[in-house]
Order: C-alpha cells, then sequence, then structure tokens
C-alpha cells in the first residue's frame, strides 16, 4: 500500500516541477547561475481601492504569447509603438487583461480563463457570417465567485449592472490563429442606479 503511495508522490512532485520550471539539482553540485525574470508588464501599480487599474492593449504578432510593445506605465520598445483599441469603439475606457489575469472591472473583478471560441471574420475577407467571439471568464463581486461564458458585444447582467466584454484583440487574420494567451480582452461595467 505504501508503494503505490510513494510512486504516485513522486510523480506528483516531478509533475509539478515539470509544470513550474523547476530543476531538481544533485546535492553537492554548485547552483546553477540564475537571472531574475523581468517583471511581467501586465502587472498593475499598488492597488487601490476605488482607482482600477487600465490599460493600453498593445501589437501583438500571431503566434506571439506576449506582446512585444511597451510595457503599460513603462518606456517605449524602441521597436514598435502601442496601438490604441480599434476606432469602432469610443465609449469610456475599456479594463483589458488577459486569460488568467485578473481586473477591476469598476466594481466586479473579472479573470478570463479560457478562449472557446473566436469565429470572427478575418480582416480582408468577406465573410457570410460575422463570426463571434466566446470567453469564459470568472467574475468576482466580493462573495461567491462565478464563472460564466460571455460573447463579444453580448452583455450579462451581474448585481445591479451589465458586464460587456467589448474589444478582443488581436483581430483575425486570414490564415493565422494566435495563440490563447496572445489575446487581450476590453471590458465594460454598467453600475446600476
Amino acid at each position: 500500500m505504501k508503494r503505490p503511495a510513494r510512486t504516485l508522490a513522486l510523480v506528483l512532485l516531478l509533475t509539478a516541477t515539470g509544470i513550474a520550471g523547476c530543476r531538481i539539482i544533485p546535492e553537492g553540485s554548485a547552483p546553477p547561475s540564475v537571472t531574475p525574470a523581468p517583471a511581467s508588464p501586465y502587472a498593475p501599480p499598488a492597488e487601490s481601492p476605488d482607482q482600477p487599474f487600465f490599460y493600453t492593449p498593445q501589437d501583438t504578432a500571431p503566434g506571439d504569447l506576449v506582446p512585444s510593445g511597451p510595457a503599460p506605465n513603462g518606456p517605449l520598445s524602441p521597436s514598435r509603438e502601442p496601438s490604441p483599441p480599434p476606432a469602432s469603439y469610443s465609449g469610456p475606457p475599456l479594463a483589458y487583461t488577459r486569460i488568467g489575469e485578473t481586473i477591476h472591472v469598476d466594481g466586479p473583478r473579472v479573470t478570463p480563463l479560457a478562449l472557446l471560441e473566436d469565429s470572427r471574420c478575418a480582416v480582408g475577407t468577406q465573410c457570410v457570417w460575422a463570426g463571434r467571439l466566446r470567453v469564459r471568464v470568472r467574475i468576482d463581486l466580493g462573495s461567491r465567485p462565478r464563472e460564466v461564458e460571455m460573447t463579444l458585444g453580448q452583455p450579462i447582467q451581474i448585481a445591479d449592472g451589465q458586464l460587456e466584454l467589448l474589444d478582443a484583440l488581436p483581430a483575425p487574420v486570414a490564415g493565422t490563429r494566435p495563440a490563447p494567451f496572445a489575446y487581450q480582452f476590453g471590458f465594460r461595467f454598467m453600475g446600476g442606479f
């Protein structure tokens, strides 16, 4: 009975270290030189409860996991300038985030969990159907978080207002499919009375 438990524990340990990018270093060997990982360009500044963090989405080439533009509130990259959200939306600023990142959206905390579908018509092509973009998100209003499916341009009722996914970047390009982590989602919450 103990042998399967040890085997399972070893398998779990090896899996966890592989996922985390860790290495097991034998005793007596010199530790490898480690360069510190750069800070995430999407980490918000110290949170203040009354002010949500907004950033402008950056250029992302298809297949990139992170954009190569400037970090929010940081210096500009010499190679690229930040790209503004598409001109089709001209309302109040949107709160942008990526899969796995949590953002305050004027009250609720929203975390995109998975890209379920992106069948939007590619730029420069003619389509019979415009397509749609669907994302599974976790919404936390301070009580119990819940997971819902959101579709681009379709608001959902939460608490005393409406949460809407209004923008998704990059726009589809014929013949390419960006990685799910390359997407940036723009949310807006319109509170109640």
